[in-house]
């Protein structure tokens, strides 16, 4: 019996050509493939870049402020003179006559006696001549700006005893309106002249007296009051 009149051996033939037809047409499918894919050749030369190459640059900083320079102040040369303070007005200030022309005859040069009289010469016999006017003085005042420290400091002993009092004093007022010296004139009690003197020497200021416009030191005499207020 032969392979042909074997039951089935016919389609087996069949299906082996055909087996062999798909594997021959997948293996030339794989071999397309292959030839079209592009190959990633590796080489060990250095890849040479052809872009730009970007860094960074380092921003220039701003110059740090400088601080101006001052121009030193040319030192000041003036001088100036104190204004004195301005005369007050004084009950006690001496008014001065108003001077009227005269005819007046120049004194003898060298003459000692012409310095406060114009006229005929001194010891002729008769004073004919003219004086000159005094010289215009303003007494000293308290000066307002300081009249709280006036009242001197009540003595213990005498306000617990309610004992009051009175001072007459006499002071020297110096050009600059302090107190330079004391003088008691009277005291009712050694403890009312002893405060008021030290009140007088420490605290006291006034406004200057003048002789002709000019601070003048000068004596002035005031009175003190001790008295309890209920």
């Amino acid at each position: 019996m032969s392979y042909a009149d074997q039951p089935g051996f016919g389609a087996s033939n069949g299906d082996r050509v055909k087996s062999a037809i798909m594997v021959a047409a997948l293996q030339g499918s794989v071999i397309a493939a292959l030839v079209l894919v592009p190959i990633a050749v590796v080489s060990d030369d250095p890849i040479i870049d052809g872009g730009f190459t970007a860094r960074n640059i380092p921003a220039t900083p701003p110059p740090e402020p400088v601080d101006p320079v001052e121009k030193p102040k040319e030192a000041s040369t003036a001088i100036t003179t104190p204004i004195p303070p301005r005369p007050m007005p004084n009950d006690n200030a001496l008014v001065v006559p108003p001077i009227t022309d005269l005819d007046i005859t120049p004194p003898l040069i060298g003459d000692p006696g012409a310095e406060n009289i114009i006229g005929p010469e001194n010891g002729s016999g008769t004073d004919s001549g003219v004086r000159l006017p005094p010289p215009v003085i303003i007494a000293p005042k308290r000066d307002p700006r300081y009249a709280r420290f006036f009242q001197p400091a009540y003595p213990t002993q005498k306000l617990r005893s309610g004992e009051e009092g009175r001072v007459r004093i006499s002071v020297l007022v110096a050009a600059d309106g302090r107190v330079k010296a004391v003088k008691q004139i009277a005291a009712s009690d050694l403890a009312f002249w002893r405060a008021t003197e030290r009140q007088a020497l420490r605290r006291w200021r006034f406004i200057p007296g003048t002789r002709d416009g000019e601070p003048d030191e000068q004596w002035i005499a005031l009175t003190v009051n001790f008295t309890i207020n209920d």
